[in-house]
């Protein structure tokens, strides 16, 4: 999930959280277990104090969600500042502006899908070549696959963040007809990509429907010049599976 605006409620703007819990009881709110990866900084809204309701609910359920009595004031809050912390699903949809469906590569596995993993990085001055508006752009990774059919594919990209410092990156897939090369390194993309996304993030999912044939991926940052490590998954179903 992201947020992009700064907000007065411990919620950090431009950045992601996860989902690490869904609590549903009969009669009371829903509420999401949710985690900021920096380990601090909470949504500061006290659950029960916003909905009495969830006093009712036993106290064994308080606990799973991170909530305690204390003994001396007898105030139910979160037992510990760790980074994780509970909403109902209602502030969720209202504080963050994109929320996002994952899928376990175990789940695709089952499914059919053809799933590789490609390590590499963005290197300053040498391939790091920025989004398709700059020139450099053929110097990013290009990742060369064949497709043998029709079919659906996936493509995950993430970043490696140091110190809280990430990019926008995005993600282009080309097909591989007619393209100017150069130790078989495309030099100049002057076809329109088949696929791409339309807005930057720190990590982006690109899906859609390939044809047959040779295709090229190619994994970039929004600007020239951003160094960072990443991980490129590439995920095929065919329409015969």
């Amino acid at each position: 999930m992201v947020i992009n605006k700064e907000k007065k409620t411990g919620i950090v703007a431009n950045h992601a959280y996860s989902v690490t819990k869904i609590v549903t009881v009969p009669g009371l709110r829903g509420l999401v277990k949710i985690r900021n990866p920096w380990g601090q900084s909470e949504w500061t809204g006290n659950v029960m104090k916003r909905y009495p309701d969830w006093k009712m609910a036993p106290k064994s359920l308080w606990k799973d969600i991170g909530y305690r009595e204390s003994k001396y004031t007898g105030v139910v809050e979160d037992a510990c500042d760790d980074g994780e912390f509970v909403m109902s699903v209602a502030d969720m949809v209202q504080e963050f502006q994109d929320i996002t469906f994952c899928t376990l590569r175990e789940t695709l596995e089952k499914e059919g899908w053809q799933i590789k993993q490609e390590q590499s990085m963005w290197v300053t001055g040498s391939n790091a070549g920025g989004c398709k508006q700059h020139k450099s752009f053929p110097t990013n990774p290009q990742l060369s696959i064949k497709v043998k059919a029709k079919s659906k594919i996936r493509i995950d990209l993430e970043q490696k963040v140091k110190d809280r410092q990430y990019h926008e990156i995005g993600l282009s897939v080309f097909q591989d007809k007619n393209l100017k090369k150069k130790m078989g390194k495309v030099v100049k993309f002057s076809a329109k990509p088949v696929l791409e996304i339309q807005d930057f993030w720190r990590s982006v999912i690109l899906s859609g429907t390939l044809q047959k044939g040779d295709y090229i991926i190619v994994p970039y940052t929004n600007s020239p010049n951003q160094q960072a490590k990443f991980l490129l998954t590439t995920s095929i179903l065919y329409h015969d599976q």
